[in-house]
This record gives C-alpha cells, structure tokens and sequence, in this order.
C-alpha cells in the first residue's frame, strides 16, 4: 500500500511487512464518517422494476426503484444519469462478458422486513425478497461508471442505507474487473472487498471494515465537497 507524497493514519495498529508507504502515523483521534451528513433518499412506496435480471442482453436503464435490484452478466448495460434504488437485490455483475456505462449515477442500496428499520415492504413485492444483499462486482467486468458532479449526491456512485444493522456480508469490487469507477464507495455498515486487479480513478472507499489484496489499484482520492461531505480529500476511511 502506497500513499505518495500523502499520508497513512490509523486509530489503532496495523501489520504490512514492510509494504505499506509511508509508514503509518498510529494512535490518531477517530475519524469522523466524511459523509455522515448525507442525506438519504426517501424509502419509495412502490416498485419501478422487480427482479431486474439482464444475461446476454444490450440493454439502457433508468433511474427508479429496482425491487429484487439489478442482476447483470454477459450482457452490456448503460445506465442513464440519476438515482437508482436498490430493494432487497443490490447491484450484482459479473463476467467477462459484462460492459457498464453511465455518468452521473448513484446507486442507493437498502431493504425491507421484519427486523429493519424500514418494515413495510414497497407494493409490488410479491416475487422478491426484502431483505439486504451487499454490492458485488467481480469477473473483469469492462466499462466507466461515474458519479454525479453537483447536486446532493455530488462525487456519491454507491451509497448504502445507514439505518440498516451492521451487515457480515461483504460488499465487493473484485475479480479483475477494469470498470473505471468515479466517485465514493459508501458502506459504512458492511465489511468491504477491493481486490484482484481492479483498476479505478478518483475514488474514496468508505466501510465499516475494509480489506484491499491482489494487486488492487487506488488513485486520485475525491477532492472539495463530497455530497455533503467534510471536504477534504478521501481515499480509504475505516
């Protein structure tokens, strides 16, 4: 792990076996969430789509509330700009096969019932399930996914419900994937997964735990503000 000419700051200690540059500074003051002051879409009252499942397909999707989310592979999607919501699915690709595009999008992923602090399921909910699935993008998926530059979701590509428990699954961007992503990685109540050869510009990655292996490339961090954010420049927060 190398930082540049920045820095490396950690609340408690850590182990690299001399990989890990500029040798940490340890036994800072906790860091603050960045974007704790985010403020999250309304949980929706209905269902756009259900149980949106795209293989082997040339397909061009719309903002709205994905109930079940968005299951790709094989296939090439472009994603018009604005806000996608994610219901009990969250967004899953993989294969080589796979190609996403779209600029100025943020992708919302939360849940429903029992248990949750959002109970009531949207209308429509009959052929899926509620309850939460994590991000997971692997299997060198090619394409550019880029978040908004203004607005409330400003510099946000994924954002996951804070009210939701802490989650074991682990939201991933893994496998070889050369998606050039653009924006903030939001799960703060999930572990993270950034691995295996992923190539990215300009993005912040922000977790409840976070694990980085296999040749995984970070650059450029998020300068100004960050939809709603503090301002400073991200890249891994913890």
């Amino acid at each position: 792990m190398s930082a540049g000419a920045g820095q490396i700051r950690i609340v408690g200690n850590y182990t690299g076996n001399g990989c890990v540059s500029p040798a940490p500074t340890t036994g800072i003051a906790p860091f603050a969430d960045p974007l704790g002051s985010l403020v999250e879409p309304t949980f929706p009252t209905h269902c756009d789509y259900t149980n949106t499942v795209l293989t082997s397909a040339v397909r061009t999707l719309n903002p709205g509330v994905y109930c079940g989310g968005i299951t790709i592979s094989s296939s090439t999607v472009t994603f018009n700009p604005g806000t996608y919501t994610m219901i009990g699915g969250g967004l899953v690709a993989s294969s080589a096969g796979t190609t996403l595009t779209g600029s100025g999008v943020t992708f919302y992923n939360t849940a429903c019932g029992a248990g949750l602090p959002n109970s009531v399921c949207p209308t429509g909910t009959a052929t899926y399930n509620g309850s939460y699935h994590p991000l997971a993008l692997s299997g060198n998926l090619a394409g550019n996914l880029a978040a908004p530059t203004s607005g409330i979701y400003n510099n946000v590509l994924y954002m996951q419900d804070r009210t939701l428990p802490i989650q074991t699954a682990t939201e991933s961007l893994a496998g070889g994937t050369t998606v050039q992503f653009t924006g903030a990685i939001y799960a703060p109540r999930s572990p993270l997964l950034y691995a295996g050869g992923t190539v990215t510009t300009s993005l912040a990655l922000i977790s409840y735990t976070m694990t980085v292996t296999g040749n995984a490339v970070l650059t450029g961090g998020l300068n100004g503000t960050s939809g709603g954010g503090t301002g400073q420049r991200l890249v891994l927060v913890e």
